[in-house]
């Protein structure tokens, strides 16, 4: 006689064992989440720690490990002519950030405003500025829009320029009786 075959074998539950691993899992990717947060804020603490701060009349400095920012009230040199007989409209400025490796990146904006018409200013920088600018005259906008923050509205006119190592640019607008015009230069600083 044969035996019978052996009756099934019941099939024991699945070990706890995987459910404690996703709790590893888990755990560990909380705690990496937690060092990670941890470690930024550092990071940024040590980076964003000022080290010297300097105001003046004229302006203020902030020097941290990330370079220096000097912002200053004064005449900008914007490398453009200014138009014969225009005063100041606001007090001009100049920002300045430099890096630690000694590069630095500079804008600079005045405004002007005289009595003389747009044509008159506009003829006047068709004359002075270089080829190099191109003119974008008013009208040609459908709306307004944003030169390196300076709004410039469709019936604006701008001459820019633009170069490797930064642009610069005259926008001449009428304002209420008189002529404005922005000056203004923004890109790598110039050795001194």
């Amino acid at each position: 006689m044969s035996n019978p075959p052996a009756p099934p074998r019941p099939i024991a539950p699945a070990p706890e064992r995987s459910r404690s691993l996703l709790w590893w899992i888990v755990g560990l990717v909380i705690a990496a989440m937690v060092i990670l947060g941890l470690g930024g804020t550092l990071i940024a603490f040590y980076l964003a720690r000022v080290e010297v701060v300097r105001t003046g009349a004229e302006g203020v400095e902030v020097r941290t490990p990330l370079g220096t920012i000097r912002a200053d009230k004064d005449k900008p040199d914007t490398g453009l002519p200014e138009y014969p007989g225009a005063r100041m409209a606001e007090t001009p400025g100049t920002v300045e950030i430099t890096a630690p490796n000694e590069e630095g990146f500079l804008v600079t904006a005045a405004k002007y405003r005289t009595a003389d018409p747009l044509v008159t200013v506009d003829e006047w920088y068709r004359g002075q500025l270089a080829a190099s600018f191109e003119r974008e005259p008013a009208g040609t906008m459908i709306r307004k829009r944003r030169i390196f923050g300076v709004e410039v509205h469709s019936d604006d006119l701008a001459y820019i320029e633009e170069k490797d190592d930064g642009v610069r640019f005259v926008v001449i607008r009428r304002h209420s009786t008189e002529t404005e015009i922005v000056l203004a230069r923004i890109g790598k600083q110039e050795v001194q």
